[in-house]
């Protein structure tokens, strides 16, 4: 069972935890909630904006001048969702260990801390608190967004050979002897990158961005061009790989949407039906949980259901 009701709401509708597993005690029961079901939150209600806000994430979001920002997506919701997902999957394996279930306690507050933990075990190891860097990250260097002589894209210099790499592809052969630039150490102190980075904007405005991108990926230096949403829909690798799916919804006709992921090699997923509107789904689920079509009809009748 998985629910992401405010906690106690379960109990109030006679089907808490402690009620279901005297009943079955094999009970896998998922909880998600804003806050968890203890603590002082515990009562509040659970919205991405706030979560994204409480757990830091916005404290890291932005630009270094900036205001704090959202991320673009529902962040917090998603990562609660995936934690779920595979909390049940090992409960299940436990259970056939056990033959015993359990309650699972999923809360988006947490899903969001678990997202910045690398900077909260840093802040508590170095005592220096954590601020926005925008578009660069402070652990590597050049590790950010570029403009190019048409659009930006990120390059990603993880390691002192991608930097010599790059050096070569932009024909500054000089910057990888260059005791400043050395090695990833002297390239991130901040008066070195502040000289590099403004070193490596003037080279990369002279070509336009296919070009860098498919230099640099020739030469096995991670880059890319910034998508929209809609460059998405026509991206080869996603093509190749069957990263969407047509379906056929009811009112909006044939729309394409993201496929089921990730892929197994055996038991291939795949998207059955399209979200359905309001209640469309109501009779079919009500027929196989066991209700006839006459008791079907008499909730509609009723007003029960409609």
């Amino acid at each position: 069972l998985i629910e992401n009701f405010r906690p106690g709401t379960m109990k109030r509708l006679g089907l808490s935890y402690a009620l279901l597993r005297r009943l079955n005690r094999k009970i896998v029961y998922c909880s998600v909630s804003g806050f968890g079901q203890t603590g002082p939150y515990s009562r509040l209600g659970g919205y991405d904006a706030i979560i994204q806000a409480l757990s830091g994430l916005m404290s890291v979001t932005g630009e270094a001048k900036g205001p704090p920002l959202r991320v673009g997506v529902p962040i917090t919701d998603i990562l609660a969702a995936l934690y779920a997902a595979f909390s049940v999957t090992l409960a299940l394996l436990a259970r056939d260990r056990t033959k015993a279930g359990q309650l699972i306690d999923v809360s988006l507050f947490e899903s969001g801390v678990s997202a910045v933990s690398q900077w909260i075990t840093i802040s508590k190891l170095t005592g220096a608190p954590v601020r926005r860097f925008g578009n660069s990250y402070p652990l590597l260097a050049p590790y950010e967004l570029f403009e190019t002589k048409d659009r930006p894209i990120v390059v990603a210099v993880d390691m002192d050979e991608h930097w010599a790499r790059l050096c070569r592809t932009i024909e500054r052969e000089d910057l990888i002897a260059d005791p400043r630039f050395r090695s990833n150490p002297d390239r991130i102190l901040p008066a070195n990158r502040k000289i590099l980075i403004g070193i490596l904007r003037e080279a990369l405005t002279k070509r336009p961005s296919d070009s860098w991108v498919g230099a640099f990926r020739d030469a096995g230096i991670p880059a890319g061009v910034i998508n929209s949403i809609e460059d998405l829909a026509h991206d080869p690798q996603l093509r190749a790989r069957g990263a969407f799916a047509e379906v056929k919804h009811s009112t909006l006709g044939k729309v394409e949407i993201v496929a089921a992921l990730p892929k197994f090699s055996e038991t291939p997923g795949r998207i059955r039906l399209p979200s359905p509107r309001l209640g469309e789904q109501t009779d079919g689920v009500l027929r196989e949980v066991g209700f006839s079509r006459k008791e079907i009809l008499g909730l509609r009748r009723s007003g029960t259901i409609r």
